[in-house]
């Protein structure tokens, strides 16, 4: 595939800026979304268009909620590696900005999802990915489809050694299954589905986490941290 990496919104800390990806197997399109709607530029609503792979969000272990992204570029490193390098703003540090860059992954259907964290080595989890393994408390964000200054927060969510997820009140809001010695796993939360990748990285603080980035055919991207004891 040819990917088309877009971004909408306004260039400024509240200005709703974001990331998006369409793809397409010819250089000269047509490209499409994960939802399989074309990208164009004569709609009346972005928001309902290309997989948005993130907006603002935050995490505990951030000092502040990360807006804006976007601006981007990607390449693929001499190891095969893939990153994506974009510009980030901050909440309460006005326009204020600095250069980053993710890991990103294929997901089983050939979409790119984005490490939670800035690149520091991390590498895919290949194995103990059974579900006891991955079992624990996330923190869960969804970066939803919206064009906006709302900042994701991240949400507590609970994943079992049973394969399900279950939200801050015990609630069922869905499961999950991986695939033995292998990174993928496939969430459905709320009736939703996503499929991504297993991550061990660090986070911003150093802090040792087991991510999941995952992307679904509704357009939103999602990510999950665990934070592990160092």
């Amino acid at each position: 595939y040819y990917y088309l990496f877009v971004s909408y919104g306004g260039l400024n800390a509240d200005g709703g800026y974001q990331i998006r990806l369409y793809r397409s197997e010819r250089p000269d399109g047509p490209y499409l979304d994960y939802s399989g709607g074309t990208f164009s530029m004569g709609v009346d609503d972005h928001s309902k268009y290309g997989l948005k792979m993130m907006g603002n969000y935050t995490f505990p272990s951030l000092p502040y909620s990360y807006m804006s992204p976007g601006h981007n570029s990607a390449f693929v490193d001499k190891d095969g590696k893939m990153y994506i390098v974009y510009h980030q703003r901050f909440s309460n540090m006005g326009e204020t900005h600095e250069p980053r860059v993710h890991q990103i992954f294929k997901n089983q259907d050939g979409w790119l999802v984005a490490a939670p964290f800035a690149t520091q080595g991390e590498e895919l989890r290949e194995k103990k990915t059974g579900k006891k393994d991955i079992a624990g408390s996330y923190y869960y964000v969804n970066h939803g489809t919206d064009i906006s200054s709302e900042v994701h927060e991240a949400e507590k969510i609970q994943l079992t050694s049973a394969g399900k997820i279950r939200n801050s009140s015990d609630k069922s809001i869905g499961e999950f299954v991986t695939e033995g010695n292998s990174p993928y796993i496939a969430l459905n939360i709320n009736g939703e589905e996503y499929k991504g990748v297993l991550v061990d990285m660090k986070d911003e603080a150093g802090n040792p986490v087991l991510c999941f980035t995952a992307a679904g055919n509704n357009n939103q991207s999602i990510w999950g941290v665990k934070y592990l004891k160092k």
